[in-house]
């Protein structure tokens, strides 16, 4: 078995460099795979609600989910912009909340605690980012994750007609600057307006 080892306090942890790690089942594997791709359509519902807010097309809707940080703060920015629409408001922190969670698990390894001689008494997961331990779900728990991503991608398509309704009626005032395009060609459009 193939392991990388590293001190981290006073234990002894291993990161395992199979491909797969037999001590986590595939009911839980799968549930996992189930929180990416919910996630991943959330995102997406998320940015059309606010292209459909604000009357972006479709090269600024996809320019918020091509990029790391982008959709949450045009999200934030239209919160702050159109503070009248609590269910906006609502969905933000529901969607913050699950796609933190989201992030944390995703973004860990699975370490094996050794003992000293080598044989492993626990396994845990670790962010490297926080540099702090993430409980490992239950399948069950991660089963519930996904749903409640679901549940915020639900929320999120609902709203998107309600989203094109207030900028019949509102406009873009108080719009932000739509998110930069990138086309294969590697060129950029400022605002993500096309260009003739």
């Amino acid at each position: 078995m193939s392991h990388v080892a590293c001190d981290v306090g006073s234990t002894r942890h291993q990161l395992s460099l199979r491909g797969r790690d037999t001590d986590i089942s595939h009911d839980l594997y799968a549930a996992i795979g189930e929180i990416v791709v919910e996630a991943t359509k959330l995102e997406y519902a998320v940015a059309q609600l606010i292209a459909a807010r604000w009357g972006w097309n479709d090269h600024q809707e996809l320019a918020m989910v091509a990029k790391s940080g982008v959709l949450r703060r045009q999200f934030c920015q239209l919160v702050e912009a159109d503070p009248d629409w609590r269910d906006a408001q609502k969905l933000q922190r529901d969607t913050f909340a699950v796609l933190d969670d989201r992030h944390k698990l995703v973004h860990s390894v699975v370490v094996h605690i050794v003992d000293d001689d080598g044989e492993t008494h626990a396994i845990q997961m670790w962010n490297a980012n926080s540099g702090a331990k993430v409980p490992l779900p239950s399948v069950a728990a991660a089963q519930e994750h996904a749903f409640d991503i679901g549940r915020c991608f639900a929320a999120a398509v609902r709203l998107i007609p309600d989203a094109s309704k207030r900028f019949d009626e509102l406009g873009a005032a108080n719009a932000p600057k739509p998110p930069k395009t990138e086309h294969a060609d590697g060129h950029t459009e400022p605002n993500g307006l096309e260009t003739a």
